[in-house]
């Protein structure tokens, strides 16, 4: 394995945590098809990963406005 990601753009973590859900709701009677739960782990992991870009990037822009110094 080469290099690290944050937890939230693993595919693994997703997947898990679909799973739990989709047996959880299965208990209620509600099913969801591993094609759907497939789908939900594709667009939740984009989603986390364009999420993260975002906040970096708010962070970023937080960081330089609350500054007491000037870049150079």
């Amino acid at each position: 394995m080469n290099g690290t990601k944050p937890w939230w753009e693993s595919k693994t973590i997703w997947g898990s945590i679909i799973t739990v859900v989709a047996v959880t709701t299965g208990l209620f009677g509600i099913q969801i098809d591993p094609q759907t739960q497939a789908v939900l782990v594709d667009n939740v992991t984009a989603l986390m990963s364009a999420g993260g870009a975002i906040m970096g990037a708010i962070l970023g822009i937080y960081g330089r406005v609350k500054a007491d110094k000037k870049v150079r």
